[in-house]
């Protein structure tokens, strides 16, 4: 297990160095509807309108940052529309208190999680869980992603926490939609969690999660789990 956790660590740096350049060079385009905020901000108490408008850009932002594979869905659909356009989710275990979790896997390999608020009946968040193989696709992987989304707002690093591992996490703030890309490296690989949910619902999940900004001085010291606890959900390996 060591001699591994060795060849990701120096793959792992190789690639943190590559992503560092990439991400300080200058921007690439991003959408011009995501601000440049440099923190992940609590959202300040509005009136119902602002509250109906806010609601109408999450809806239209997260469509527009869903990945293809599931065009269609965004934050704030029914259940009931869904399961309709998605007839291959089915529940699952393991959602959050007050949420209902469906899973569906996806021609890619990858799995998608949407989590349903029961309270509203409506989507609040959808996860992709993918796996690399070798921590030195990741940087191809980030290509790709900032190719999609432009510069991200921020990198930060979550330490471990009980069966919680520990992550880097890069983050795309927009209006009310945020992308948010939890990357833990591992023995076995590399298993990435892509989320699309509001900037609120990452807002706090940086907090829960002790997540600190990653600095120039601490961008090569990816964080590498030893070993993997708690449940997990199976993704097949990449072909």
């Amino acid at each position: 297990m060591w001699k591994q956790l060795g060849v990701a660590l120096a793959a792992v740096c190789a690639v943190a160095a590559v992503v560092w350049v990439m991400a300080t060079r200058g921007p690439s385009g991003p959408s011009p509807d995501a601000p440049r905020r440099t923190t992940v901000e609590r959202a300040q108490p509005a009136s119902r309108d602002a509250v109906r408008e806010r609601l109408r850009t999450l809806q239209i932002e997260s469509a527009s940052r869903m990945p293809d594979d599931v065009r269609g869905v965004f934050l704030g659909v029914s259940r009931a529309e869904l399961l309709r356009t998605r007839p291959r989710a089915v529940q699952g275990r393991g959602a959050p208190p007050g949420q209902v979790l469906y899973q569906e896997p996806l021609g890619n390999g990858s799995v998608v999680a949407y989590l349903v608020a029961t309270s509203l009946d409506r989507v609040a968040q959808v996860q992709f869980l993918s796996r690399l193989r070798e921590a030195s696709q990741l940087v191809d992987h980030y290509r790709a992603l900032r190719d999609r989304y432009g510069d991200p707002t921020i990198f930060l690093d979550c330490p471990a926490n009980g069966d919680v591992a520990p992550t880097r996490r890069i983050v795309w703030l927009g209006r009310e939609a945020a992308v948010m890309e939890a990357v833990l490296v591992h023995p076995g690989g590399v298993s990435l969690t892509l989320v699309v949910a509001g900037n609120d619902d990452v807002a706090g999940s940086m907090r829960s999660n002790r997540c600190r900004p990653v600095s120039r001085q601490t961008f090569a010291d990816w964080p590498i789990a030893g070993e993997l606890r708690g449940p997990r959900e199976p993704v097949p390996a990449p072909r």
